[in-house]
């Protein structure tokens, strides 16, 4: 903790082939906990590497939680993503997904923040339009 009261809460631990040029992988998952919940994070790539989510999950988290980036014909990966994890590990998941132009060869991307239900079910998300928020009580 910093004397502004900030905190490293999570490195990304599967990097893309730039991001491993410049940065290094943290080596652990980790969780925060929020009113009482336990709160495991992922950074984009993490959501799709099993070794990441199985050890993020034995922290006993009571949601998952990431920020991804995807191109608009790739909404889709996201969802599957969001319902692979929730159902495997009996989890809420809440994905931010970018939503704008931003660097790195994303002129679009495709949005689709939300929260899926344990069972994979779609609870609320939200489209491509940067600046909208969705809330949901768990």
């Amino acid at each position: 903790m910093s004397g502004d009261g900030v905190a490293l809460a999570y490195l990304k631990m599967s990097l893309g082939q730039e991001e491993a040029r410049h940065f290094d992988a943290g080596h652990a998952p980790a969780c925060i906990e929020v009113r009482g919940r336990r709160v495991g994070i992922g950074v984009c790539k993490d959501t799709r590497i099993e070794h990441h989510l199985d050890r993020t999950a034995a922290l006993g988290i009571d949601l998952y939680v990431a920020g991804l980036v995807h191109a608009p014909d790739e909404l889709a990966e996201l969802d599957t993503r969001a319902q692979r994890i929730a159902t495997a590990y009996d989890l809420p998941v809440a994905f931010a997904g970018f939503a704008g132009p931003t660097g790195g060869g994303y002129a679009q991307t495709c949005g689709g923040s939300g929260v899926w239900d344990s069972t994979g079910t779609v609870v609320v998300q939200l489209g491509p339009e940067p600046g909208t928020v969705a809330s949901v009580e768990l």
